[in-house]
């Protein structure tokens, strides 16, 4: 998805963590990516504690979040998310407006959402 990788760093666990979080034995290691045009996403990894739980709620759950990306050829973007061992939570839709857009959920339980925008008519098209 063209996302650069600006830092990483394990913070380890200790009371720090535990009291930010709020989870005792918190163990955290961090990733800083940059999109392309400069939007920054923090990610995290929790090591610790070892009773942690694969989340998997449907998209209609309480607690259940996603991101969203629009993203330029939804069909190439599914092939790489699914070689990747992602999985399509349905099939791709197009909206009214021309817009395509389908879920994907990763192995650890991640929801995003594709949408690829529709192209607006050129001038010439639109008369």
């Amino acid at each position: 998805m063209g996302f650069e990788l600006s830092a990483r760093k394990n913070l380890g666990a200790g009371p720090a963590n535990e009291n930010i979080v709020g989870v005792v034995g918190a163990d955290i290691e961090i990733a800083l990516v940059t999109a392309p045009g400069g939007h920054q996403i923090e990610l995290l990894e929790y090591k610790g504690p070892v009773d942690r739980k694969v989340y998997q709620p449907r998209s209609c759950d309480v607690g259940s979040a996603h991101l969203t990306f629009a993203v330029s050829d939804l069909d190439l973007m599914l092939k790489q998310v699914e070689t990747a061992g992602w999985m399509r939570l349905g099939i791709p839709q197009t909206t009214p407006t021309g817009t395509r857009v389908i879920y994907v959920r990763g192995p650890e339980g991640h929801t995003i959402e594709f949408m690829q925008l529709a192209v607006a008519p050129t001038p010439a098209e639109a008369t």
